[in-house]
């Protein structure tokens, strides 16, 4: 498979942690999306940033979470996953940012509870971070945010579509 927004030919792409609260990562190769939020995942580049470059970070993080705006064909992998951890331990609880009102946030269908698109599990696993969508790191579980509004996307579609019941 092709991976989307990486340079042609590439198979893969690394993301090296030395530390994971802050982040102090990077991303090998570099994204070319314009939805990039490579920045607020690495702590240094994120405090020299612009205070534009940085909301610019968090709401393509917000935007590769939403299934609105960004698919597997259409996102790299470590974006994909990088993305709520970077955007909550930096963007949100070092700079303040809040998805609570940004239109790049996902709103799930009317019909779902909004309870249900909330995520329950940690980016952190202990004093690790935990990067996986759907899985479990060891012990911990995650289903992170990108998982979780994709399930409500097609649940939406399914119960409009299939089963005639959404709105």
């Amino acid at each position: 498979m092709v991976i989307p927004t990486i340079p042609s030919g590439m198979i893969n792409v690394n993301f090296s942690m030395t530390a994971s609260e802050p982040l102090y990562d990077s991303f090998q190769p570099a994204t070319t999306a314009q939805d990039s939020m490579q920045i607020l995942a690495d702590y240094p580049s994120a405090m020299q940033a612009t205070a534009q470059a940085r909301q610019s970070a968090y709401d393509a993080a917000l935007r590769i979470e939403n299934p609105n705006f960004h698919s597997p064909n259409t996102i790299d992998c470590a974006s994909c996953h990088v993305s709520q951890p970077a955007r909550q331990l930096i963007g949100e609880m070092v700079f303040g940012f809040s998805s609570t009102g940004n239109a790049n946030t996902f709103t799930a269908d009317p019909s779902i509870p909004p309870s249900n698109v909330e995520s329950t599990t940690s980016v952190l696993s202990g004093d690790e971070l935990n990067l996986h969508a759907f899985s479990y790191r060891d012990a911990a579980p995650m289903i992170n945010q990108r998982v979780i509004n994709e399930t409500a996307a097609i649940l939406a579609y399914v119960n409009s579509h299939v089963l005639g019941t959404g709105n």
